[in-house]
């Protein structure tokens, strides 16, 4: 039966009230999320208003049409990074489970429109907000203009919004097939790569002097990115500023019909998730019909495959790494982890094979001194690997705390594969550098470095994983909202643990790198124990600190890994 006007409004503000009363629990009952949320206005909105002011400045003082290419440019910034953090895993929006909400007979339309109106208030648009009242306030020059100029940049920001909610239930969608998952994280990774190579080939390319912005700005290319929303958006802002009242009201008009189709879209997007309807990754296919089971046939057990290791081990560290390693090799998201690496590889490899000179008197090599650091930036781009022991466990990490193991060597359990896995990802490209810095006799210890590094920071993760644990989407979970405020203070502890482990790992790479360096490779007979005896020493101080913060927060553990179900 179809609703009448005022019971849809009634259902609204119904909706809108809950999502406040939910983001209210959320910061007044975690305190991890609203530590994030503080911290993130504290470090980035200093650096959003200088962004507005800046785009002010060029408003006023830059002359038609400059002025508004500039615009064109802050809108399809804004856009794109919006539109990227769905795949890159950032969270900019609270979200609340949406398919409990479809248990009440609300149309799906409905409720993805409250969300994105409900996101207003999220820290996540509240950080774009100084940019898109600078565009109100440093374009317009008239009254009409203004009036123009608002309803526009309110289009675009529903229209931003909503399509990013959009993109990430549709990425739901696919992260139920194992394929999807494993497309996503090669298409993740890949966003990643060329943000970071843009990152380092743009800055250098617009500082030289042989940019054309006058051909860059009339190019092909440039028109066609005026046909994107934020185009569209700019183009109307412009022309009613220039009088061309007809064709802004008609680009404005396309804009609202574009973010009207954004919410019909997204709709039928949570339809289709919710009902059951997108699980194999392709729309509109239904899953068939369970089969009648058959008769239980006797069979023998398989005989399952263990890790095995060239050291005896206790029982409980031999069967947590064997669960563990088994994770390691199966699951998409730690095969992001090890595409992360080669991206990162690669990228560092670009930023030092190139020496000084010019043309062919270029030299391609990698400095000696950067096999040293090199491995230790790969080590801090899989610290997620250690950070979050317990992420891949789930609601499981309950029954997992009711054996009654020790809990040291629960830890050093699911520390060995991370070693492992450290190790053999990082060793190659150490092989890779020394090689290409011809410096192939210090690779031995370049790869004792990197171990004691790995453990360094497998110690520093011990705690984290106490203090901040997440829970990890894994094979056969639908994947759940998350707090943004929670995600950023996670974050922010372990980059301080990053930080905190490098400090630590200081004394262990001066005892290697300064006798091969200056002094002489006989001193490493004294270097390297007194390295493995300090390394040795903190890591059985972090499972000493670990266990116990494991019997005061083994509860928290549970609920925090937990509740997303």
């Amino acid at each position: 039966m179809a609703l009448t006007r005022r019971q849809e409004l009634t259902q609204l503000r119904l909706l809108l009230w809950l999502k406040a009363k939910l983001m209210w629990r959320l910061y007044h009952r975690n305190t991890s999320a609203l530590v994030g949320a503080i911290i993130a206005l504290v470090i980035f909105l200093p650096l959003s208003l200088g962004m507005s002011v800046g785009c002010v400045i060029g408003f006023r003082l830059l002359a038609p049409p400059m002025n508004e290419h500039l615009l064109r440019a802050v809108l399809l910034f804004v856009y794109l990074f919006w539109l990227a953090s769905p795949v890159m895993g950032v969270a900019l929006t609270e979200e609340y489970d949406i398919g409990k909400v479809l248990l009440y007979p609300v149309s799906p339309r409905l409720l993805f429109a409250s969300a994105t109106l409900a996101s207003v208030v999220d820290f996540g648009v509240i950080l774009m907000a100084p940019t898109l009242l600078a565009v109100i306030v440093g374009f317009p020059h008239g009254v009409t203009s203004f009036c123009t100029t608002v309803v526009a940049v309110a289009l675009f920001l529903f229209h931003t919004v909503g399509l990013t909610q959009a993109i990430r239930l549709a990425l739901w969608g696919v992260l139920r097939t194992r394929r999807g998952r494993d497309v996503l994280m090669i298409l993740a990774g890949l966003v990643m790569f060329g943000f970071a190579g843009a990152m380092q080939i743009v800055p250098r390319h617009l500082a030289s002097a042989n940019v054309n912005w006058s051909r860059l700005l009339n190019s092909r290319f440039w028109d066609i990115l005026s046909y994107l929303p934020p185009g569209i958006a700019a183009r109307s802002i412009a022309a009613v500023e220039r009088g061309h009242y007809a064709g802004g009201l008609l680009l404005l008009l396309a804009l609202a019909l574009l973010s009207a189709a954004t919410v019909y879209v997204a709709g039928w997007l949570v339809h289709l998730i919710y009902t059951g309807e997108v699980v194999t990754g392709r729309v509109g296919r239904r899953l068939p019909e369970k089969a009648p089971a058959a008769a239980p046939r006797r069979t023998v057990p398989a005989r399952r495959a263990r890790l095995r290791l060239p050291i005896r081990l206790p029982p409980v560290v031999q069967a947590v790494a064997s669960k563990d390693a088994k994770y390691l090799l199966r699951d998409p998201y730690f095969k992001f982890s090890l595409m992360a690496v080669m991206y990162m590889a690669a990228i560092f490899l670009a930023m030092f094979l190139w020496g000084p000179g010019h043309g062919e008197q270029r030299v391609f090599r990698v400095e000696q001194w950067a096999v040293w650091p090199l491995p230790s930036f790969l080590l801090m781009m899989q610290a997620q690997l250690a950070f979050n022991l317990f992420g891949i466990e789930g609601p499981a990490v309950s029954l997992l705390f009711t054996f009654p193991s020790d809990r040291k060597q629960m830890l050093m359990g699911k520390n060995l594969p991370v070693f492992v896995a450290l190790l053999c990802i990082t060793s190659p490209f150490a092989l890779l550098f020394c090689l290409l810095a011809k410096s192939l006799p210090v690779f031995p210890v370049v790869v004792l470095w990197t171990a004691l590094a790995a453990i360094m920071l497998i110690s520093a993760g011990n705690l984290t994983s106490m203090w901040a644990p997440v829970r990890i989407v894994m094979r056969g979970w639908r994947p759940q909202p998350q707090s943004s405020g929670r995600s950023l203070y996670r974050g922010l502890v372990s980059m301080g643990m990053i930080a905190v482990a490098g400090l630590l790992s200081v004394p262990v790479l001066g005892g290697l790198m300064i006798p091969v360096q200056w002094l002489g490779s006989w001193w490493l007979a004294l270097t390297i124990p007194l390295a493995v005896a300090y390394t040795a020493v903190c890591y059985m101080v972090s499972l000493h600190l670990a266990e116990r913060e494991f019997a005061r927060r083994d509860i928290e553990i549970i609920e925090k890994l937990s509740e997303a179900d």
